[in-house]
């Protein structure tokens, strides 16, 4: 399947909605005092909670797809965008900085002094707050100059079905050669 640059758009697009859903699910299983504070009548309330998706149910496919369009799009991100997710590897105890939303969905608990202002699993929402920032700073990616550059390279690589390194032994500069694996086969 073959896709452009609308069909990237629209899929960003859809995962915004779905992302901006699944943060106000978690504001609601978090912060309930606080979103309740923000509707006129409990009626409100429970109809805004009922209209949402269930975090722990719905995330991990959000995060698959979101995962492998910040792969091709912006895989400079990539390893941003796993780490809020995963738990770290030297992670010895759980504290509100390594809290990931991997501990969230299994139900995990942050033990926080009373008078420090986050407790228990809200830990987890800046963190899927910098996940979705990551996804709706994909709308920009298409407007950078940087992309079409990309974009063009790898089009006339694939044009002329020429190896990369063969590319580069051609090229007059280190410079240009760095430029040219940078921008087309950053996976080398």
């Amino acid at each position: 399947m073959s896709y452009t640059i609308e069909s990237y758009k629209k899929d960003i697009e859809r995962l915004v909605e779905e992302g901006d859903r699944l943060y106000y699910s978690m504001l609601f299983e978090c912060k309930p005092d606080d979103m309740r504070k923000t509707y006129k009548t409990r009626k409100e309330f429970d109809d805004a909670k009922k209209s949402l998706p269930d975090f722990r149910e719905e995330y991990q496919a959000w995060y698959s797809e979101a995962k492998i369009i910040v792969k091709y799009l912006l895989p400079d991100r990539l390893e941003d965008f796993s780490k809020y997710y995963e738990m770290p590897m030297s992670r010895k105890y759980i504290n509100y900085e390594n809290y990931c939303i991997e501990d969230f969905l299994q139900g995990l608990l942050v033990s926080l002094p009373d008078d420090f202002p986050h407790k228990g699993m809200s830990a987890a929402i800046p963190k899927f707050q910098q996940q979705l920032a990551i996804i709706k700073g994909l709308r920009k990616r298409f407007e950078s100059s940087l992309y079409d550059i990309r974009l063009h390279f790898k089009q006339r690589c694939s044009m002329m079905n020429l190896m990369p390194l063969y590319i580069c032994s051609r090229m007059d500069s280190i410079e240009l050669q760095e430029l040219w694996l940078v921008l087309c086969w950053k996976d080398i």
